[in-house]
């Protein structure tokens, strides 16, 4: 039989205050939250899920807090741990206890695996408490949402379909409207931008917004400074980014034409070579910069910077080059000029200017020439001449000394025979011209040959130089000897090599005249090489070394221009200078200065000095002294005398 025992009132009132206390409804431990320090969710809008996670945390492990919870305080030393629950499922590290935990411990800090958040979705986010074994403990759920869609980005619009200055000046800007599809939420930025292409390092931002009405389209200003100042076909688009990060693809493209500056006002391409005759000749086509087309006066709405010649002869399309200066032209080399045609009255020649991406005018400016290459032999595209490699050379001997190419006193009084074979190909009535020493020599003097048709094999041309013709010329230790093969047609001719003959009939030779200052890296007569002369002005400065022969004699300085860097082709560009040696210059030497002018006129091409003296009666001509010339600065333009540092 049991046995009561009778509870003292104290302990009656300790059972009755256990009684009260665990007859309360149990509550459930607070939800766990997101360390807003690390990975706080996004703050909620009207028209959007809940508690979204940004996209710079997804696929992260995500910092959790749980805070204080009843049996965290259970007074008796009682084992546990916490662990997350992701949808209900158990996940990452459990946080294990001992009670009575302190309350300064909480929250306690638990991470989210990065694999529960890198799938779109809504997610229940809660924990368990394993007391003691005892895990029924409720706890409340936060829910998590989690975005991975980005929004669509719409082709934006505006109002014109040319972008002109015209527009900008009258309105300010372009405004660029951004349309927005279904998906756009609050919260959302549009960014609009304008460039060549997505691709281009150029591209500007136009503008930003964060869409506070996910209804009403943002509008963007494209002002001129924005535009810059390239003109031609260039894109607008936009790009649409959520509030959670999710960026989208670049919209369709407006594709806009951009046209800042006034068209320019342009007539067809001037051609000076064809417009001084009416014809593009051999020679004109053989100057080694080539021929050139352009424009020779500053056209309306010209734009420094910007605009480009863009040259088109015959179908061979040139490099274009910016129009720095007036006349301006660009050179077209011998192979396009002769582009397989020796003869037509009908060359097409077209001219545009390209401002940015665009052309002006839209259709190009054509004139039409008429060129006439034809000459004696084959034409070599790539080596125009001259000289003429299909050409052989001429041979000079006198009549007694018969010593190759040496003409002596001996020979005084009898025709110098210059033979050379007959070049493969000679038409009837073609022309040998023979030049002796830059001089032609006469069909009376016998420097004249004219192609019979019926020469055959082998058949070697004579030019029987009159000994008056010779003996006009004196001495020189190298005479240039070389023939033109004139066209039967045509005006046009070939050149052969130049033979060097040795002259000596008279009992003097002359020493070679030396041009002064050449340029010490480049061997050539340069903007440098100018000296002020006597009277100031600018010259080159050329030394007849010492003989005293010349006391008191007159000596004459001829200068020639050649288009070749052998010194064949002459220019019509020539200067002389008349200069008598004095005493004491007769023993030193002397130092002329011969006008810079005909040095200017031959610009960036070749030059030759030589003199000439009577000595006891007879003539002697010095050899010449041959010199790259080049009398233009970097632009182009004439000799700057007063150079930067």
């Amino acid at each position: 039989m049991s046995k009561y025992t009778k509870l003292e009132s104290a302990e009656e009132k300790a059972v009755a205050y256990r009684k009260l206390r665990w007859s309360a409804e149990t509550m459930a431990a607070v939800a766990p939250e997101l360390d807003r320090t690390k990975n706080p969710l996004l703050p909620d809008e009207s028209d959007d899920e809940i508690n979204q996670l940004h996209k710079q945390y997804q696929g992260t492990a995500i910092r959790i807090l749980v805070h204080q919870f009843d049996a965290s305080q259970d007074p008796l030393p009682t084992g546990g741990f916490v662990q997350l629950r992701w949808n209900g499922s158990l996940v990452g590290a459990a946080f294990r206890y001992q009670t009575p935990i302190p309350p300064r411990s909480f929250p306690l800090e638990l991470d989210l695996p990065p694999e529960c958040t890198i799938t779109k979705g809504t997610y229940e986010l809660s924990y368990r408490i394993n007391h003691g074994g005892n895990t029924g403990a409720p706890v409340e759920t936060l829910i998590i949402n989690i975005d991975t869609d980005f929004p669509q980005a719409l082709k934006p619009t505006v109002p014109v379909t040319e972008i002109t200055k015209d527009y900008l000046d009258a309105n300010g800007f372009v405004p660029v409207t951004c349309p927005l599809s279904g998906d756009s939420r609050i919260g959302d930025v549009i960014r609009a931008w304008y460039g060549k292409s997505e691709s281009d390092p150029d591209k500007v931002l136009i503008g930003t917004q964060s869409l506070t009405n996910p209804v009403a389209a943002p509008v963007f200003e494209l002002t001129e400074a924005l535009l810059g100042t390239e003109e031609g076909m260039h894109e607008i688009w936009v790009d649409h980014c959520d509030r959670k990060g999710n960026q989208s693809p670049s919209s369709d493209k407006l594709q806009i034409n951009v046209v800042l500056t006034l068209a320019p006002t342009l007539t067809a391409p001037d051609v000076p070579l064809f417009e001084d005759d009416g014809v593009i000749n051999l020679i004109d086509a053989q100057t080694p910069s080539g021929v050139g087309v352009g424009i020779i006066d500053e056209y309306r709405n010209f734009v420094a910077g910007r605009d480009y010649l863009k040259i088109v002869w015959d179908g061979v399309e040139q490099v274009e080059k910016l129009i720095d200066r007036f006349p301006f032209f660009i050179d077209v080399p011998f192979r396009d000029v002769y582009n397989g045609v020796a003869y037509q009255e009908d060359v097409p020649v077209s001219l545009q200017v390209r401002r940015g991406d665009r052309l002006h005018p839209d259709s190009p400016l054509t004139k039409l020439v008429k060129k006439d290459l034809r000459k004696p032999g084959p034409i070599d595209p790539e080596k125009p001449g001259p000289p003429d490699d299909f050409l052989p050379l001429v041979i000079a001997h006198g009549a007694e000394s018969f010593e190759n190419n040496r003409i002596y006193g001996v020979d005084e009084g009898q025709p110098v025979s210059v033979t050379t074979p007959l070049y493969e190909g000679a038409q009837k009535d073609e022309r040998l011209q023979l030049v002796w020493n830059g001089i032609e020599v006469s069909e009376p003097d016998g420097g004249v040959y004219y192609v019979q048709g019926d020469e055959g094999e082998g058949f070697k041309v004579t030019f029987s130089v009159a000994w008056s013709f010779v003996e006009s010329q004196g001495n020189n230790k190298s005479t240039p000897l070389y023939y033109r093969a004139h066209d039967a047609v045509s005006d046009n001719y070939a050149v052969s090599g130049t033979q060097s003959v040795y002259v000596y009939i008279h009992d003097t030779l002359i020493s070679d005249p030396v041009i002064q200052h050449l340029d010490p890296d480049f061997d050539n007569l340069n903007c440098n090489s100018l000296r002020p002369g006597l009277d100031g002005k600018m010259a080159v400065v050329v030394f007849i070394p010492p003989n005293p022969g010349f006391k008191d004699k007159a000596i004459h300085l001829d200068y020639q221009a050649y288009s070749d860097p052998d010194g064949v082709v002459e220019l019509q560009i020539r200067g002389s200078v008349d200069y008598t040696i004095s005493e004491q210059e007769s023993i030193d030497g002397c130092y002329i200065y011969f006008p810079y002018r005909v040095f200017d006129e031959t610009g960036s091409r070749f030059g030759a000095i030589r003199y000439s003296v009577v000595l006891d009666g007879h003539l002697s001509i010095s050899e010449r002294h041959f010199v790259r010339v080049l009398m233009r600065e970097g632009d182009g333009s004439s000799c700057n005398f007063t150079p930067s540092p």
